[in-house]
């Protein structure tokens, strides 16, 4: 009753399996962010106009975070609140601002604050270009797998990623994730710009040691004492 003229076809089949990489790509830097949303693009940018070489990490398979992967599509957080609010965040919120508002992607209301409402797709593209224009490396997809530790720093972080395993050896990690609140050295002799004043800024922040990153040993990223952790971030 199946037969009904039709003809069948067997058709060979073979397994196929990858042979051994012998390890993960290692690629170095002088600065891995941990986390592509705003904050973390905020990091990455500065830490490229300081003439670092900057790897920025996320687990999504695009730039941008939850700026661009929910429907939020505004920026608020930039000016004080009051009669005559005044801009109170800098830093890359200042070139968004201006680049998004002169293509037309930004919509602009003025009340007890300034907020701005944005294209989330234009603010895609934005992301994407200025992170490529400050030679900044991407990788995206990636799940964190392993952290090496010497000497109480951390000296390598590894990824699992769709085109195999990855090793980010750099002298300093910043959390820009809010998965978490690790003790992180600032970038600059202050406070890295962010575009949020969120908990995601303060992270970044974190210790402030005065100096910057070059010639100085790894940063320490303690992911174990949670009292230590919270008293290095107050």
């Amino acid at each position: 009753m199946f037969d009904r003229g039709i003809k069948t076809h067997i058709i060979a089949t073979r397994e196929v399996h990858r042979p051994a990489s012998g390890g993960p790509r290692v690629v170095k830097a002088d600065v891995c962010v941990l986390g592509a949303g705003i904050s973390g693009v905020a990091a990455a940018l500065e830490s490229a106009k300081l003439g670092r070489k900057v790897i920025i990490v996320d687990g999504a398979p695009s730039l941008g975070g939850q700026a661009i992967g929910s429907i939020i599509g505004t920026l608020i957080g930039l000016y004080s609140h009051g009669p005559n609010p005044f801009q109170v965040t800098h830093g890359i919120a200042d070139e968004l601002v201006a680049d998004l508002d002169a293509e037309g992607s930004l919509v602009t209301h003025r009340n007890i604050t300034v907020t701005y409402q944005y294209d989330e797709v234009r603010l895609a593209r934005w992301i994407e270009r200025k992170i490529q224009a400050a030679g900044v490396q991407a990788i995206v997809g990636a799940v964190l797998t392993g952290v090496g530790f010497s000497n109480r720093r951390v000296t390598h972080i590894d990824f699992a990623t769709r085109y195999g395993a990855v090793r980010v050896e750099a002298q300093g990690f910043v959390d820009a994730s809010q998965r978490d609140v690790y003790h992180t050295r600032t970038l600059t002799h202050g406070d890295s710009s962010c575009l949020h004043g969120r908990s995601s800024c303060r992270k970044i922040r974190a210790a402030n040691h005065g100096d910057e990153l070059g010639g100085k040993a790894p940063t320490t990223l303690n992911l174990h004492n949670r009292e230590e952790r919270e008293h290095n971030i107050q």
